[in-house]
């Protein structure tokens, strides 16, 4: 059901009974040190758009709590589900971690499905303080998470399909506009290549030449309608 209308009237409970801030137990680290790293020892996720921001080599720096968590962007908006190791990046971003009795990944979704408003780039955790999150039996949340897990991977599987198509295209289209493409079927097929571009210098003699052939076969004809005739 809809988070925000509960339809089928499951009951529900506060923030505070499914989450806990653990923002205070991680150690973060400033967005200059990883923004433009792509590698290193410790992933840095952040608010940001792009699941992981960076990297760090600094192993002090990661969580050492309990995973899952759920990573929220107090100014983005975005929900991020981190089940590994991670150092947690720039400030704006909370951490959650669910509690013993409701799935994980159940009320990560519940947090996505959720309608905050938009305050552009206010903080938002707030709004997220104030959700309900239905509670239905702990079997039906691990359904629920399992169907939901289904689509995102399909989701991401065809996202990665589309980039990969889309790359093998501009590669093709670059090759093509070099003669590399075609390279080796030119090389193959000179002769014939030769012949049609011989063809095709001779084409405008030829086309006078059928011009006046058809003007010897309309020779009944005025001269300006035969040639227009023709010509059309």
């Amino acid at each position: 059901g809809d988070p925000a209308t509960n339809p089928k009237g499951w009951p529900t409970v506060s923030f505070e009974d499914c989450l806990l801030d653990i923002t205070r137990e991680c150690k973060k680290v400033q967005q200059h040190e990883y923004k433009n790293n792509r590698s290193g020892a410790c992933p840095v996720i952040d608010q940001g758009e792009d699941f992981i921001g960076g990297y760090i080599d600094d192993t002090t720096l990661l969580y050492q709590g309990t995973l899952p968590v759920i990573l929220f962007g107090d100014h983005t908006r975005r929900f991020k589900f981190v089940d590994f190791p991670f150092v947690l990046g720039a400030d704006g971003t909370k951490a959650l971690r669910v509690t013993a009795e409701f799935h994980p990944e159940y009320i990560y979704w519940h947090l996505r499905l959720a309608q905050l408003p938009n305050r552009g780039y206010e903080r938002h955790f707030k709004f997220v303080r104030e959700l309900r999150f239905m509670c239905p039996h702990v079997n039906e949340q691990k359904d629920f998470a399992n169907i939901a897990r289904y689509y995102a991977d399909r989701r991401q599987n065809l996202g990665n399909a589309l980039a990969s198509a889309d790359a093998t295209f501009q590669s093709l289209l670059s090759r093509a506009f070099t003669g590399e493409l075609t390279a080796e079927w030119e090389a193959a097929n000179a002769e014939w290549i030769a012949e049609q571009q011989a063809l095709y210098e001779r084409l405008p003699r030829l086309l006078v030449l059928a011009l006046l052939v058809e003007k010897a076969k309309r020779a009944s004809r005025a001269a300006a309608e035969v040639l227009v005739t023709a010509l059309m």
